[in-house]
């Protein structure tokens, strides 16, 4: 009988902290800490990378292969994603760690976040792109290599999100971005 009650308390256990780590919102993202490709899926363009190193996401935009003469003159962005849904009203957080581009300057290549079919810049204040304020984007031009930690309401619904970088002209040089730490957090009842 002692067995067998061991074996209920210990279901009974975690199934609570199963419900409680939903209900909280942990779950709404899978991997969220990065440490595997487990939950992400990857949209790469041209020669541009996703890679999971050392608990972290590093994206590399596009650029020209050797043999290219011209520019890429097609837009293009490169990112990791995955499908979540959220079951109540929360704000969604992640960090961009690091951005910088390899020899290229100007605004043409950037760290984006994807929201649905939305590729929004990332701004040096924190705020991104159309949820929020405005600011400076950060940029080839405007890099850094402090971790800027974002917020995003997000209501009741299903959403592809994703994080990458954006390339404008895929030629002077790669941008690389490195996130890390998403989480969606509900509001409290």
């Amino acid at each position: 009988m002692m067995k067998y009650t061991f074996k209920l308390v210990v279901v009974l256990l975690v199934s609570s902290r199963l419900l409680a780590q939903a209900q909280s919102g942990s779950m709404v993202i899978e991997n969220g800490k990065f440490d595997s490709n487990k939950g992400w899926f990857n949209h790469i363009v041209g020669n541009g990378k996703v890679e999971i190193v050392t608990g972290q996401l590093i994206v590399s935009g596009p650029n020209r292969d050797d043999e290219d003469a011209l520019p890429n003159t097609t837009p293009s962005t490169v990112y990791a994603y995955q499908d979540i849904e959220v079951g109540r009203t929360g704000t969604l957080t992640f960090k961009l760690m690091s951005y910088a581009s390899l020899g290229d300057t100007g605004a043409g290549d950037y760290p984006v976040f994807i929201l649905d079919k939305e590729v929004l810049k990332l701004y040096s204040n924190g705020f991104v792109e159309n949820h929020g304020g405005a600011g400076r984007h950060i940029n080839n031009d405007l890099t850094t290599g402090n971790a800027i930690t974002y917020m995003i309401n997000l209501k009741p619904g299903k959403y592809r999100i994703g994080f990458g970088v954006h390339s404008t002209d895929g030629y002077y040089g790669s941008g690389v971005a490195v996130f890390d730490d998403v989480a969606f957090y509900p509001e409290k009842k």
